[in-house]
């Protein structure tokens, strides 16, 4: 699988792609280490972040509705009107 994204937006990048290749998503508890405010270090850049998050979003989005489930909807037409698929 190729990535657009390395950056904090990479966890949705990864969830999104792997649902659409049929990957199960499963959620599983996480224990976080949050240290105290004075020791955090954050490279999170809210104004510049959240317009690649946004940007990605909007990607993933257009991918799917031009991309993904039309693609997903001429397939199950073809498994559905083809007797040598249905022929099992």
């Amino acid at each position: 699988m190729r990535f657009l994204t390395t950056r904090y937006e990479w966890e949705i990048e990864v969830l999104v792609r792997s649902a659409w290749a049929g990957i199960p998503i499963i959620a599983k508890p996480v224990s976080v280490y949050y240290p105290p405010k004075e020791e955090r270090v954050s490279h999170f850049r809210p104004v510049i972040d959240f317009f690649r998050i946004s940007l990605l979003n909007t990607f993933l989005c257009l991918g799917a509705f031009c991309y993904y489930y039309p693609l997903a909807f001429f397939r199950m037409l073809f498994h559905r009107f083809n007797p040598q698929t249905n022929a099992s």
